[in-house]
């Protein structure tokens, strides 16, 4: 039986494996489905697609070590490059608070506003799962310390800004999303940190983007990855 055992786990990593070498010679896109109503509004989709959003993606398994897209995010928009994780929730950018650790220069981090989430938010509770949550003032901002299991973290403040959207039927959207200014990163693992502005979280906690705009009404909490 151990055998057995053993035999069907080295087939598993064998047909991983196979799948991210085959998946890193592809150029890919990531994709949001959206629903068919918006705030009331009817949306006619333009296709078989739907009113999807899609971000093309770009890297590779190596040498750089991640897949990354490009979001906008303010008004006017700033484009940032984002690295995906499917297993945290908390997307955040670099942050010019000032910042410690960020591998961007100034002119390429995100410069925050009077935009705070105050701890009192439903999404403040959501990011401090697993930490003492403490929210003595409604009005205090709202702190968040994510770990990542290749001993990076982020420690920053939960903010709020426009997004802008254009979607695959046409439709241009800005929906405002809470995401997290870090300004203090941190890498102690053996690898050097990517050279992207921080992490699109894509996992399916309240904090997540997808849980946002599914909650906004504007896409179902579906997220696909397609490589050509």
């Amino acid at each position: 039986m151990e055998k057995k055992g053993k035999r069907i786990v080295s087939l598993v990593m064998m047909m991983l494996l196979f799948f991210i070498v085959i998946a890193a010679n592809f150029q890919g896109c990531f994709s949001a489905a959206s629903q068919t109503t918006i705030k009331g509004k009817s949306i006619t989709p333009a296709n078989d697609r739907g009113g999807s959003a899609v971000f093309p993606v770009t890297g590779n398994v190596y040498p750089a070590g991640h897949y990354s897209v490009i979001l906008n995010i303010g008004n006017p928009p700033k484009a940032f490059d984002l690295d995906i994780d499917t297993g945290s929730d908390l997307t955040w950018v670099q942050c010019d608070a000032p910042c410690t650790g960020c591998t961007k220069p100034s002119d390429k981090l995100y410069n925050p506003k009077n935009n705070r989430v105050p701890c009192s938010s439903s999404l403040c509770q959501a990011v401090s799962t697993g930490q003492n949550y403490n929210c003595d003032t409604p009005a205090d901002q709202c702190d968040y310390e994510v770990q990542y299991a290749d001993l990076g973290s982020s420690l920053g403040v939960l903010l709020s800004d426009y997004f802008p959207l254009r979607l695959t039927n046409s439709s241009l959207l800005q929906p405002r999303i809470a995401f997290g200014c870090g300004y203090d990163q941190k890498y102690l693992g053996p690898h050097s940190p990517p050279d992207t502005a921080g992490i699109l979280g894509l996992g399916r906690g309240k904090a997540s983007i997808l849980s946002q705009l599914r909650t906004l009404g504007i896409t179902k909490n579906v997220v696909g990855h397609c490589f050509q």
